[in-house]
């Protein structure tokens, strides 16, 4: 399946990611949050290479041109900076995200010796001004459904029971 049908969709699990994410962190687990962080950040720069690819030479990418780059938040920035117009490419701070990918790779097996900075500042600037892009180029046929954050995961948040349901699931009455 083409990555531009599934934008909106993949565009509200990042949203879900970067509050997680916030939370997380918020909450005292910082390697659980800054993991949820690269997985939101990776999502948006997969969008941002797909949209700009299909602007740059009207090229649909699939699911397996991403394989190559797994979950190293450098190398899709390298391949973003490689495809982007010079205005909208992201230089600058870029040691978050080789934090992000030392904090994802421990998400499985702590290391009580790792020497990590995260700032939620500077996740929220990554965040945003990905976000702010992909809203910015995406495609007519989708914009109303990428406007707005966490637009298509809306419709469980309004359920009568979504509160119960989660209570449920959790073995709590």
């Amino acid at each position: 399946m083409k990555i531009t049908e599934k934008i909106p969709a993949f565009l509200s699990i990042a949203d879900v990611d970067y509050l997680s994410a916030r939370l997380l962190f918020i909450s005292g687990l910082p390697i659980a949050g800054m993991g949820k962080a690269t997985e939101a950040l990776e999502k948006l720069f997969k969008i941002s290479i797909a949209i700009i690819t299909k602007i740059n030479s009207r090229v649909d990418l699939t699911d397996n041109h991403f394989k190559k780059y797994g979950h190293d938040l450098n190398k899709l920035l390298d391949e973003y900076n490689r495809i982007c117009p010079k205005e909208i490419q992201l230089v600058g701070n870029t040691g978050i995200l080789t934090d992000l990918g030392k904090a994802y790779a421990a998400r499985y097996v702590p290391k009580t010796d790792m020497q990590i900075g995260f700032s939620l500042e500077h996740f929220d600037h990554w965040f945003t001004y990905l976000r702010n892009n992909i809203v910015t180029n995406a495609p007519k046929e989708i914009m109303k459904d990428v406007m707005n954050f966490g637009d298509s995961f809306g419709d469980i948040l309004e359920t009568e029971n979504f509160l119960q349901a989660i209570s449920g699931s959790l073995g709590e009455q």
